[in-house]
């Protein structure tokens, strides 16, 4: 009954883990975007960061 339970619960884990990770990728790649657009905006250190 265990591994039955188990078998059944794998793709709502599979289907969370698919719809969670964009969203972490999304928000950790938004705040290193703002970091790295203020930081340039703030010293003007990091000219080449404009490109990407």
């Amino acid at each position: 009954m265990v591994a039955k339970n188990l078998f059944l619960h794998f793709p709502v884990v599979i289907f969370s883990f698919i719809m969670v990770i964009p969203i972490l990728y999304l928000t950790i790649v938004n705040s290193v975007i703002l970091f790295i657009l203020n930081y340039d905006l703030f010293s003007g250190a990091l000219p080449g960061f404009r490109l990407l």
